[in-house]
């Protein structure tokens, strides 16, 4: 099987800033002065002479403990081999070169596997390449023209017709046609069981990570959970690819959501547990996007980053913001609004990112009690939603303005009904019966 991805990034040491893209991993072979950074660039850490020669002793025994270890594994498959062939009185002999073949076609088969793998990648980076950048920026016609023109160059293949609808059905989630994804999705399933190999684990991971970004945004927290853990699950020997980061990026947002839904009630410390964990979950999204970024094109880094200034921020609803929060959240908050004007992330932000840096600011102002600050980034994150048809986030953005207007003015003044007015027929001709108050982004 594939290495386990999640565990590596667990047990290795990351750069604590997340402006940084070129994140490295870092391993120390014990006892031989011997660091590993990144991809096999090797660093010989300064040791005595006198330690040098036997860090390298140390080095040779273990490739000769590895040796050992190898050849004893082929002898028992071999003792096992002669003891069947004894009790079957088989007379076909079995020698060691029959099991330095077994060893080596293990090895092949693994190689075949990575191979396979990188193959159904490669499908998928071949359709969203010219897809998510449209997306993200709100093109919907233009999207939709690359989406047929690669249907078009398909020709029947039913690997990239299902990949563009699940592509598609993001497109309806954003827009908060949320049934119609829901169906676009579930449409595909049948076609998804059909196919074989490393493309159908990673066609299920892709389905069960957006269905379960359409269930949280309609309340569906029970539902979105099963998807995640079948997700999880599928995806858990797959090697650092944006099918895993947007696993990451789903069960981060997850948590938040979880962490929303407590918030007032009496099980504050569940609530804070799974705030804590949403972060920690966005910061291994926003790793493992720095490293992807130089292969594929991926922009899940920014959203992630915005994530974790709202999940500080802890504004998600009226109820949220009436509460007050430490003086450290709204300092790590900060933190996480500076890394957005770093270099990085301000020269590969997009329109849909945009609109979710301009809510963090409007929170992060909110709690500095600066409500004009607030309000005015408000006003300008709702005219792009409106604009670009980012409808999850017209009503959270609604909500936002009425809780500030209350600061600034006294609840009985025109100024309120006005915005109230506003929501309320807003609210009304909204074409789908559910309304986010979380600002779920992809």
């Amino acid at each position: 099987m594939l290495s386990c991805l999640l565990a590596a990034m667990t047990n290795a040491h990351r750069c604590s800033d997340t402006a940084c893209c070129n994140h490295c991993l870092v391993n120390i072979v014990k006892n031989s002065g011997i660091v590993i950074c990144g991809d096999h660039n090797i660093v010989q850490v300064g040791i005595p002479e006198k330690n040098l020669k036997a860090s390298r002793h140390v080095k040779i025994k273990e490739l000769e403990v590895s040796e050992h270890r190898r050849r004893k594994r082929c002898d028992r498959r071999r003792l096992k081999r002669l003891q069947r062939n004894d009790s079957s009185r088989s007379t076909s002999p079995t020698t060691d070169e029959d099991s330095r073949n077994a060893c080596t076609l293990h090895d092949i088969a693994l190689e075949n596997e990575i191979a396979n793998f990188q193959q159904a990648l490669q499908v998928f980076r071949f359709c969203i390449t010219p897809l998510h950048p449209l997306r993200d920026d709100g093109l919907w016609n233009e999207f939709e023209r690359a989406a047929e023109n690669l249907l078009g160059e398909a020709a029947g293949d039913m690997t990239r017709r299902i990949i563009i609808s699940l592509e598609r059905s993001v497109v309806l989630s954003i827009k908060k046609e949320l049934e119609r994804s829901e169906e676009m999705i579930n449409s595909v399933a049948s076609e998804i069981s059909q196919t074989s190999g490393s493309i159908r684990l990673l066609l299920e991971v892709l389905s069960k990570c957006y269905m379960a970004g359409t269930y949280r945004r309609r309340k569906m927290l029970g539902n979105a959970e099963e998807c995640l853990k079948i997700a999880k699950k599928v995806a858990s020997g797959f090697p650092p690819c944006l099918a895993v980061a947007i696993l990451l990026y789903e069960e981060g947002s997850w948590q938040r959501d979880f962490a929303s839904l407590l918030t007032g009630s009496r099980n504050e410390p569940a609530s804070d547990k799974a705030k804590e964990k949403a972060k920690k979950l966005m910061q291994c999204c926003i790793d493992m996007c720095c490293r992807l970024d130089r292969e594929v094109y991926v922009r899940k880094q920014n959203f992630a980053v915005c994530k974790m200034a709202l999940i500080d921020l802890r504004c998600e609803s009226s109820v949220s913001r009436r509460k007050r929060i430490s003086l450290k959240s709204i300092e790590e908050a900060k933190k996480s609004l500076d890394t957005l004007q770093s270099d990085y992330y301000s020269q590969r932000e997009v329109q849909s990112a945009k609109i979710q840096r301009l809510i963090a600011k409007v929170d992060f102002n909110y709690r500095l009690e600066k409500y004009e600050e607030a309000e005015k980034f408000g006003q300008e994150a709702l005219k792009m939603a409106k604009k670009l048809e980012y409808n999850l986030d017209v009503i959270p953005l609604e909500e936002r303005l009425l809780d500030i207007r209350k600061k600034m003015t006294p609840s009985n003044s025109e100024v309120f009904r006005h915005v109230s007015g506003i929501i309320e027929s807003s609210s009304s001709k909204n074409n789908t019966p559910y309304s986010s108050e979380f600002d779920d982004k992809l």
